[in-house]
């Protein structure tokens, strides 16, 4: 996936033009690494405790430069 990075923790992959996030390893089981938001937030819809955890790494990523 080539990304554009626009940020600490965000980028624009250049294929699909979706906004990428990285995500950390967590106790969650979402791999670590570069996932594009949407489908993620899709994939996890049902399941509040991951949406607010992804919201929260979005949050996240808006502090860093």
């Amino acid at each position: 996936m080539e990304l554009l990075t626009i940020g600490h923790s965000y980028g624009i992959n250049e294929e699909t033009h979706e906004l990428t996030i990285f995500m950390p390893e967590s106790e969650y089981g979402i791999p670590e690494g570069h996932h594009e938001v949407v489908p993620l937030l899709r994939k996890y819809k049902d399941d509040p405790e991951i949406v607010h955890f992804i919201a929260d790494m979005l949050d996240m990523g808006s502090h860093f430069p």
